[in-house]
């Protein structure tokens, strides 16, 4: 009886072992189309590699075809890195340029620290710094100037955001808050662009907008914005 059990603490014990190594040799090869291939990874003195995965199946691949060979453990720990770059702090700086239909050109530079909850939706708090200038539509001039500063609750949507390797996005935001100085009344300011991400500094984007302000002196724009996430 003694022997009988050792006999199958000693089965159980080497098929553990044998599961165990077999998952430890096995490796992750992820193609540059994406795909990847589980299983026993042997490297070739060409820089390609020879795949046998758990079906058994065995396939060769050119080293031009090969984007990374890695362990779930390594992969694990990248996931994770990646996951923490997309999300987290992101600052971003502006500088618009526009039409106020009772008040002429203006320009206007701002700054908004902002959470960025995934690649797709930030959420943050911002500030613009604004010229106006007063048009008299009897005399055809402009008769005084000013300097408006909205501060806002910003909203932003990245629609393609979050796809690996499209370095371009449209995306759609809209700024809320309420002009501290000029009693411009709230403001409400939704806005459309375009940004180019996957830049080694941040996102460079442009984007159209229709500052709205409601009350007070209220009065509607048009602007043109450039700006850079980081």
């Amino acid at each position: 009886m003694k022997k009988l059990i050792f006999t199958l603490c000693a089965v159980v014990c080497a098929v553990m072992f044998s599961f165990d190594a077999s998952a430890q040799d096995q490796e992750i090869l992820r193609l540059k189309d994406g795909t990847e291939i589980v299983g026993i990874i042997e490297r070739l003195p060409n820089g390609g590699a020879r795949v046998t995965d758990i079906n058994g199946d065995t396939f060769v691949f050119a080293a031009d075809e090969i984007a990374l060979i890695t362990n779930a453990e390594q992969k694990a720990k990248q996931e994770k890195a990646e996951k923490r770059k997309k999300s987290g702090y992101a600052g971003i700086v502006e500088a618009g340029i526009g039409y106020s239909f009772n008040r002429g050109v203006y320009f206007s530079a701002g700054m908004i620290n902002a959470y960025k909850f995934s690649p797709y939706f930030y959420l943050g708090v911002g500030v613009d710094f604004r010229t106006t200038s007063m048009w008299d539509g009897y005399y055809y001039e402009y008769t005084s100037q000013s300097f408006a500063v909205p501060v806002y609750l910003h909203l932003r949507y990245s629609i393609l955001g979050g796809r690996q390797n499209n370095k371009v996005s449209p995306f759609i935001a809209c700024n809320i808050g309420y002009d501290v100085t000029t009693n411009a009344g709230m403001l409400c300011e939704p806005y459309v662009g375009v940004e180019i991400k996957n830049l080694k500094k941040g996102t460079i984007w442009l984007a159209f907008d229709l500052p709205a302000y409601i009350g007070g002196s209220g009065f509607m724009d048009i602007g043109l914005k450039l700006g850079w996430s980081f």
